[in-house]
């Protein structure tokens, strides 16, 4: 490509995480390339921060779920008749689409003569494997955040890359001792940090036994603190919940002080989810947990065909973190666990190293970024 070429290229993400992963890799291009970039697309407050200018707000299309895309799919269609109809009059150099296959899948179908790229692939390895063959059919290349993934792909004849975990590029290590000075907490206080989710069913299904799980710890624990991450929109909620708590509690919702209370902690009860990986990067021993509903429980387990559920267990292929989940999901048996936990500390070091192993094998520690390898590979398919 001559280099006083402008590269014109059009970025969609659907979603906070795509935004995130958006605006890294925009920065990375921008760094990387000789030619200068025009961005075209949709996207948040992070992308424009980049230099994009969204087609319309990202929040309109951050519905694409089993439930909550119904009511809204004229509206939805929409908005992908007018994406399409955006790219085919920009006619970019590449499109490049981040996660939300719901969105993104419906575009980038109907888009063609542009190279297309994703990044985050589906979950084949989870449930749906046939999904493997339908993002070979729509893209030219794949660009996958977990480092197993990349076979599934190339085995439909899709060329994929494995560029590491967004979390790790995002990770700043909180600062333990001042939020523990801030909020007059010892240094010897045994402090457990608890992620009970942030959906409002998550909530209420998980904070009952989450804070029965506490009751049951605190009876064997001396002077036991408890930290609650909570969003914003639940804070105040949680921070009501806290006062009938049986131990001293703080809930935390101001983005930049969560990474201080994680930090500050000596164990953590966490929801299954990204929220474990967050955690295995502040090498915190955790225990993971979950509940739904039976009929929901049923068919994800019809659905599902892996034997864990945190990432760091489906990578290491062992029980490295304890899961709890649906009926195992008990306060009896996550405080034994916890309590395990924050009295022995030859099963905090066994975790903590195992955490570590699983951490490397994300990108943790690499000197090129997850986003500076996608630009690399961006900018080689121009």
């Amino acid at each position: 490509m001559p280099n006083d070429k402008t590269i014109k290229i059009f970025i969609i993400a659907g979603e906070a995480s795509g935004d995130y992963i958006g605006s890294a890799v925009m920065a990375s291009l921008k760094n990387s390339s000789k030619n200068a970039i025009q961005f075209f697309g949709i996207g948040g407050e992070l992308m424009a921060g980049e230099g994009l200018s969204s087609l319309f707000p990202m929040r309109e299309i951050s519905l694409m779920g089993f439930a909550e895309i119904i009511p809204h799919l004229p509206g939805l269609l929409g908005r992908i008749k007018e994406t399409v109809k955006k790219i085919h009059e920009i006619n970019p150099d590449i499109l490049i689409t981040i996660d939300s296959p719901g969105f993104n899948y419906r575009v980038a179908k109907k888009i063609t003569g542009v190279r297309k790229i994703h990044i985050v692939a589906p979950s084949v390895w989870a449930y749906k494997p046939g999904r493997a063959k339908k993002t070979a059919k729509i893209f030219n290349r794949l660009l996958t955040i977990l480092p197993f993934e990349p076979p599934y792909f190339i085995k439909e004849g899709l060329p994929t890359d494995y560029i590491g975990h967004p979390l790790i590029e995002q990770f700043v290590p909180g600062n333990g001792q001042d939020f523990r000075e801030k909020h007059g907490i010892g240094k010897l206080v045994p402090v457990i940090l608890v992620m009970p989710g942030s959906r409002k069913m998550e909530l209420k299904k998980l904070l009952p036994v989450f804070e029965e799980t506490i009751a049951l710890l605190a009876k064997n624990i001396k002077n036991l603190h408890a930290i609650i991450l909570a969003t914003p929109q639940f804070a105040s909620t949680l921070a009501e919940q806290a006062k009938t708590w049986p131990v001293k509690t703080i809930v935390v919702a101001e983005p930049k002080e969560k990474a201080g209370a994680k930090a500050a902690a000596n164990v953590a009860l966490v929801k299954s989810g990204t929220a474990a990986l967050e955690i295995a990067l502040e090498n915190i021993p955790m225990v993971v947990a979950y509940k739904v509903n039976p009929v929901s429980a049923w068919l994800v387990k019809r659905m599902v065909r892996v034997k864990f559920a945190s990432l760091v267990n489906i990578i290491l292929e062992r029980e490295a973190v304890p899961e709890f989940i649906q009926e195992k999901c008990r306060p009896e048996l996550l405080a034994l666990e916890l309590e395990k936990l924050l009295i022995d500390p030859q099963a905090r070091m066994n975790q903590i190293s195992l955490l570590k192993i699983a951490l490397n094998q994300l990108g943790f520690g690499q000197k090129q970024r997850p986003s500076e390898k996608a630009a690399e590979i961006i900018l080689t398919t121009l």
